[in-house]
């Protein structure tokens, strides 16, 4: 799964890579959390543009609910699992017609000790370079007008070499896929195709501070590699 990830590119080196220049209210996060807003990068026809969206998808025929304590409830997806999206109710219609990348320098995942604690990990490129993850977007709105634009990221099974981890990960696309994920002509085979597993060596593992497990943490020291000395927690070797 991803629950938290990291943005910590600038908007420049982010329009190199896409080929389009970021609107003046990005900013970099290293502790990107559901429910936030995020830059989406999608298709619009022939073209792609940002937009900002929630980290959380409402399918566009999700009906209010009433939740257990009296409040209005509505479904909400921050992952889906690449396997079975296309077919799945809830994305359906976004597989088919809206697909997104999510920029990301790295995700991360938190490891349980045999004592039942957990510590956190970081994964990302050796360089910690800008990757791309697979993603749906849907707009949901009510009858008084009022509309949600939301956003799920594509998970797979993880690279063998980070299982140790979490058994799923974020589907990473190749820059050379990035227009045939996002054009809205791509037969459905082609767009499965590619939402595989990415191959073991390509992203590395470290531990970071447990301050990530808090939304209200938001510094680049997050992301730094936890010294030995400073792991609070002995883990078996893998």
């Amino acid at each position: 799964m991803c629950g938290r990830y990291v943005l910590s590119s600038t908007g420049e080196d982010l329009a190199d890579h896409y080929g389009i220049p970021l609107p003046p209210w990005y900013r970099l996060s290293f502790n990107v959390a559901p429910s936030q807003s995020v830059p989406v990068y999608h298709s619009t026809g022939p073209t792609a543009e940002w937009s900002q969206m929630r980290w959380g998808l409402t399918p566009a025929w999700a009906k209010k609910r009433i939740g257990p304590r009296g409040g209005v409830q509505l479904p909400t997806f921050i992952n889906a699992r690449a396997e079975t999206a296309a077919e799945k109710a809830s994305f359906r219609q976004a597989f088919r017609y809206t697909r997104a990348l999510l920029p990301a320098n790295a995700f991360y995942e938190w490891r349980k000790a045999e004592s039942g604690v957990k510590q956190a990990y970081a994964i990302q490129r050796p360089s910690a370079e800008v990757f791309s993850m697979a993603a749906l977007w849907d707009t949901w709105r009510d009858d008084n007008g009022e509309s949600i634009a939301g956003v799920a990221v594509l998970t797979t099974q993880a690279a063998s070499d980070l299982r140790f981890l979490h058994e799923r990960m974020p589907v990473i696309l190749h820059p050379d896929h990035y227009a045939l994920w996002l054009d809205p002509e791509t037969p459905l085979e082609h767009l499965k195709a590619l939402l595989v597993p990415t191959p073991p060596g390509i992203l590395g593992s470290f531990p970071v501070s447990n301050r990530v497990s808090h939304v209200r943490e938001n510094d680049a020291d997050l992301i730094r590699p936890l010294a030995p000395s400073a792991m609070d927690n002995a883990f078996d070797e893998r």
